[in-house]
């Protein structure tokens, strides 16, 4: 039972790996005026609005796909300032929130092992007949030492009855005052967008194999 198992996870993580991925577009500035970065992006899931519902909606299963790769792989981004090490959902009475647990990757007395932010979900809207999910808000509600402001908004659209939904998001990020020297456009880019991009395609791969596991049925 135990092989089979393990049988299973490693095919799915070979085939997962091999699914093409559509191409996801960003552009990053720096609001001088609001002291922000912003990173706007769209892509597109090649599966029905109903079963991206499904797959997004699911915030406690979160931690078992968005941070695949989240800190790169051999070689691959080694020199970032954060390391994300979890991420565990948080129930509430409305919609919970999510609790980050990373280190940052500064010397002493700026660095911290095991730093926590929780990110709250804040708005989440679906259409008319409750079935189908429109729009999802993360936000940072409360200060906290690395970070002022966080807001993340996704929009869902579906295409059409085959080509699958695209997604669109703006994340504004303001960072303390004392750490955003540390971060220039290039730094930001290389630390916190890719990470964005990263979660992005693994959304892409979970709904790929999703995908592909439905049309073998």
């Amino acid at each position: 039972m135990i092989i089979t198992f393990s049988r299973t996870v490693v095919l799915f993580f070979i085939v997962s790996l091999s699914l093409p991925l559509m191409a996801i577009n960003t552009d990053t500035y720096y609001d001088k005026e609001k002291q922000s970065f912003i990173t706007e992006a769209n892509f597109k899931v090649d599966l029905s609005h109903h079963a991206l519902t499904r797959i997004v909606a699911d915030f406690a299963n979160y931690n078992r796909w968005a941070l695949d790769r989240i800190n790169g792989e051999s070689n691959e981004k080694s020199n970032v300032l954060t390391h994300v090490n979890s991420v565990k959902y948080l129930p509430d009475e409305q919609w919970g929130s999510f609790l980050l647990n990373f280190d940052l990757q500064l010397i002493w007395p700026l660095g911290h092992r095991g730093a926590t932010i929780n990110y709250q979900i804040t708005n989440v809207k679906y259409s008319e007949d409750g079935k189908l999910l429109e729009k999802l808000t993360i936000a940072l509600t409360e200060k906290n030492f690395t970070t002022r402001e966080f807001i993340l908004d996704l929009e869902f659209s579906p295409i059409d009855s085959r080509s699958g939904v695209e997604i669109n998001f703006t994340c504004r990020t303001r960072l303390a005052a004392w750490l955003d020297i540390f971060f220039s456009l290039k730094r930001y880019r290389h630390d916190i967008e890719w990470r964005l991009v990263r979660v992005a395609e693994n959304l892409q791969r979970v709904a790929d194999n999703r995908r592909r596991l439905a049309t073998e049925q």
